[in-house]
């Protein structure tokens, strides 16, 4: 599977689920509603995870205005386009950012992360991209941040839009709040979902009553209690999706990130021999 910036390629069965339609009120329905979310729960290692019909982008403005309140304190790291756009959301969302820009291509070090945090001590909230999609790079020392940041007494937020499925994490494990992340990233499935992964801690930070019924993640929850979805959902990316988070709990997570990360090394590999003139390819 070649991972690539837009939709990736998806297994035909996970194809094949896509064409479902069905009555979003059925019985039928409900049952994959449910399904998809214990599946979901178990690949993040979290208590809830809320699903959204849109893209990632919708997850990440859903954490960030379901998960800080107007005039909030939020750190920020932004290394990329789509840390700009993290950056941006928050913004919006009408929360003080204090932000520490990177250049494209490099990543915050631990250190850089925590002489920042220093600086501003009194916020409440720092919001990061785990992988950077317009350049390639990624936090790699997630848990370490994760762990910096919870000592501190913040909430931890991330956008793992392209992270989810590919790297390790644990949300529950590692202290995080909240992850962000799509469908049709590195789980496999097609475009149309997003998903945010919720820590019991952060349950009870949920902000709504201020925020678009959209980007309300309190109200999607409410909903998938009763195996529902508050507005009228992406079928058959439902089916799709809960495919697809079947095939990685039958591969193992685990696996998935190393098999991942295999492919990276050697696609990596073969680049630098073609660069240095060493790669012949087979006759």
């Amino acid at each position: 599977m070649m991972l690539i910036p837009g939709p990736v390629n998806v297994p035909i069965s996970v194809s094949f689920e896509a064409t479902r339609v069905v009555n979003h009120r059925s019985d039928e329905f409900r049952r994959i509603v449910a399904s998809l979310e214990s599946s979901l729960i178990r690949l993040f290692s979290a208590d809830r995870v809320a699903i959204m019909t849109g893209s990632g982008t919708l997850a990440v403005e859903g954490m960030v205005f379901s998960m800080t309140r107007r005039g909030e304190k939020v750190i920020t790291i932004p290394y990329g386009e789509f840390g700009e756009r993290l950056e941006e959301s928050l913004k919006r969302r009408g929360v003080e950012v204090f932000s520490y820009k990177k250049s494209p291509g490099s990543t915050p070090s631990l250190g850089e992360i925590e002489e920042f945090m220093d600086k501003h001590k009194d916020a409440d909230t720092v919001a990061l991209v785990h992988n950077e999609t317009s350049t390639g790079v990624a936090l790699r020392n997630l848990r370490e941040v994760a762990k910096l940041v919870k000592g501190s007494g913040k909430k931890f937020l991330v956008d793992s839009v392209s992270g989810f499925a590919a790297y390790e994490l644990y949300v529950n494990e590692w202290g995080i709040d909240a992850v962000a992340t799509g469908s049709q990233k590195a789980l496999a499935s097609v475009p149309g979902l997003g998903f945010v992964a919720l820590s019991k801690e952060a349950l009870n930070e949920l902000k709504g009553n201020d925020i678009p019924h959209y980007v309300d993640l309190a109200l999607h929850l409410k909903f998938q209690d009763k195996k529902e979805t508050p507005f009228t959902p992406a079928v058959g990316v439902f089916y799709a999706s809960y495919r697809a988070a079947q095939l990685m709990e039958m591969e193992g997570k685990e696996r998935r990130w190393a098999r991942h990360e295999a492919s990276a090394r050697y696609l990596r590999d073969i680049f630098k021999k073609i660069r240095h003139g060493e790669f012949r390819g087979r006759k």
